[in-house]
Formats: structure tokens, C-alpha cells, sequence
């Protein structure tokens, strides 16, 4: 009796067979929230940590793609401020001349600083009633194109600052059957296509691609 006595103390002292003992030093608290937020052993962070190699090679990952993108997305940018400049002429042309039919008087797009030929339009303008010879009195104001952007108007219209719309909505630039083309190119050859702003006699303004730099 003495010794099963014996031998079943000594068993039940060793853990069973196929579990580990928690190591001396396990904090208890592991597993448990405090604050919301579940407490993780020192072992278990290290798991989600990055070596140096694994963070290098994540870095030189990333600047590729990036180099791959940069130029795509400046080219993007280019062409959305060519077509912001295109709308923006568009945008003048159309209020001027819905303006001349409302008030039943001559009403103009104007250049508001040329910057001389072959830029008359890429300083910015303006929309004004009748004709005057600047844009103090302007009804609406428009941003210069900016950057390496110029604005040229071709012939018959290659040396007008002024674009007058008459009561009934008529360019009075230009007479029935005429049509005249402003065009919207950049210096930089990159920034291609341009943008080619048609305007014919009956006042109607469309916008297409112009290819500045073939």
C-alpha cells in the first residue's frame, strides 16, 4: 500500500503526456483584454515584426512601381490642365454670348493681357459688355492657361483680342460661313495633344484634340 501510494504521487506530479508546461516566467495575464485590447507575449509581437532585408526589399518594391507611375500620372496631370484651359475658353464663350441674347446688347470675350503674337489669349480673359478696351468692367474673369501653355488664334481672327457676340447671338468677328480656330498648345513637348477650340459665325464653340508637336 505504501508504495502505490508512491508511484501515484509521483504521477500525478508530471504533467500529461503530450502538453507542455507554461515556462516559469509566463506572465498570467497573456490572452486576457485590458482596456480593450487583448495583451500578447513578447514571442507572439516579434512574430509580426520585419527584418532589415524583408523591409529593404519591401523599399526598393515600392520605388519601382512608383518610378513606373510617376510619369503616367504627370502625363495625366498635363492633360487634365490643358482641358480645364480648354473648358475654361469654352465656358467664356457661351456665357458671353447667352449674356448678348438675354440683354439684348453686344457683349464680348475679351483678352485680358496678350502676351503678344502667338499668345493673345494665354494671359487670362474676361467676359464684358459691348466692347471696351480692357476688363474693369467684367462680368466674369478667367485665370491666365498658365504654365508653358500658349493660346493663338488662327486666321481670319489671328490678331483679335476681341470677340464681340451681337443680340442675337451672333460672332460678329467673322462673317456667315466663316469659322476661326483658337489653339491651345504647351511649348514643352510632352504636355501633347493640345486642344483646338472651334468658333464659327452662328456662335458655336466645340473643343477637340490638336496635335501641337508632331
Amino acid at each position: 500500500m505504501h508504495v502505490k501510494r508512491g508511484l501515484h504521487t509521483l504521477a500525478s506530479s508530471r504533467s500529461p503526456r503530450g502538453l507542455r508546461s507554461e515556462p516559469a516566467d509566463a506572465d498570467p495575464r497573456v490572452g486576457q483584454r485590458h482596456n480593450g485590447q487583448v495583451l500578447m507575449s513578447s514571442s507572439t509581437l516579434r512574430q509580426f515584426g520585419l527584418t532589415v532585408i524583408e523591409m529593404m526589399v519591401t523599399l526598393a518594391i515600392a520605388g519601382v512601381l512608383l518610378g513606373l507611375a510617376l510619369p503616367a500620372f504627370n502625363g495625366f496631370m498635363l492633360q487634365s490642365n490643358m482641358e480645364s484651359s480648354a473648358n475654361d475658353f469654352n465656358l467664356a464663350v457661351i456665357y458671353a454670348r447667352s449674356e448678348a441674347i438675354r440683354r439684348g446688347t453686344p457683349v464680348s470675350v475679351r483678352a485680358a493681357a496678350s502676351a503678344g503674337a502667338g499668345d493673345e489669349w494665354g494671359g487670362g480673359f474676361c467676359v464684358v459688355v459691348g466692347a471696351p478696351a480692357n476688363c474693369s468692367t467684367s462680368l466674369r474673369d478667367f485665370d491666365e492657361a498658365g504654365g508653358n501653355r500658349v493660346m493663338n488664334m488662327a486666321a481670319p481672327l489671328d490678331t483679335a483680342v476681341l470677340l464681340t457676340f451681337d443680340s442675337r447671338g451672333l460672332l460678329t468677328n467673322l462673317t456667315p460661313g466663316q469659322s476661326a480656330v483658337l489653339s491651345l498648345c504647351s511649348t514643352d513637348t510632352n504636355e501633347d495633344p493640345g486642344r483646338a477650340i472651334n468658333l464659327n459665325a452662328m456662335g458655336r464653340v466645340s473643343v477637340e484634340e490638336l496635335t501641337c508637336h508632331p
